[in-house]
């Protein structure tokens, strides 16, 4: 769970604390999204600019941007506090740092044999046409079997937590296109590209991705409260689909918000 803000609505250089329901939510959102709303709560001074710095701190170091936490302890030069911590973490960023860079530059073997098999756009096109763009068509004759998909779609998600969004989204997007619906994994895939093009602000493919969501969450068996929790997720998700989409979006947002099941 993601704890945000912890001393700062008692220590907050604002009054407007107080209504910030950003603690409240953030638990809700992925990691990746709440660090533009840190950016907005720093440049409004809803907090001390110490405060949202440090928690930010805190958040980024589960994702895999690791220069993104050497940046927030460089943007306090003069604080002995934040230098003090930051050089007794720097050798371990480091190296978290080039273990990140190796893993990049040497793709696992399954996920260069899906990458090459996905670059040839003329080949997907025909096998498209052809209905034949599906897992067993595929591992029989072009050697793209689940255990490269599987290598692909979790290298896609090591991509997202280095910020290499969209990468991240074009391969979850090619995982979809072959991957049966009503599955955990194809599921988990919307919900990944779905993440992507929020922290990329692609509002339009976003929505597209959001119904998608929402229909595999209604038809895809799931544990009752399974199903409880992603709807959860998916109307604060929904905040930022809509809300950025002016009064129309608004009003949709008022239409999921009456619906039975939410």
């Amino acid at each position: 769970d993601i704890v945000l803000i912890g001393a700062g609505a008692s220590a907050g250089s604002s009054s407007s604390n107080m209504y910030d329901l950003t603690p409240v939510m953030a638990s809700y959102f992925d990691v990746h999204m709440v660090i533009p709303l840190f950016d907005h709560l720093r440049e409004m001074k809803t907090y001390p600019k110490k405060t949202i710095t440090t928690e930010k701190i805190r958040i980024v170091g589960k994702t895999n941007m690791v220069e993104l936490v050497e940046e927030e302890y460089e943007s306090f030069p003069d604080d002995a506090e934040f230098q003090a911590e930051f050089a007794n973490r720097k050798a371990d960023l480091e190296a978290r740092k080039s273990q990140i860079y190796q893993m990049i530059d040497n793709e696992p073997e399954d996920v260069k044999t899906a990458v090459k098999f996905f670059a040839d756009t003329s080949l997907l096109a025909e096998l498209k046409s052809n209905s034949n763009l599906n897992v067993e068509y595929l591992s029989a004759h072009h050697g793209i079997t689940t255990e490269v998909l599987e290598a692909y779609y979790k290298f896609s998600k090591f991509k997202y937590e280095c910020g290499m969004y969209t990468d991240a989204e074009d391969m979850l997007g090619h995982y979809l296109s072959v991957t049966q619906t009503h599955t955990a994994s194809h599921l988990g895939a919307l919900w990944g590209r779905l993440a992507c093009r929020i922290v990329q602000a692609k509002w339009t493919d976003s929505l597209e991705d959001f119904h998608a969501v929402k229909e595999a969450i209604e038809v895809r068996s799931i544990a009752p409260i399974d199903q409880l929790r992603q709807r959860a997720w998916l109307m604060h998700w929904g905040l930022f689909v809509y809300l950025n989409r002016g009064a129309e979006g608004i009003e949709k947002l008022a239409d999921l918000f009456s619906e039975k099941q939410y």
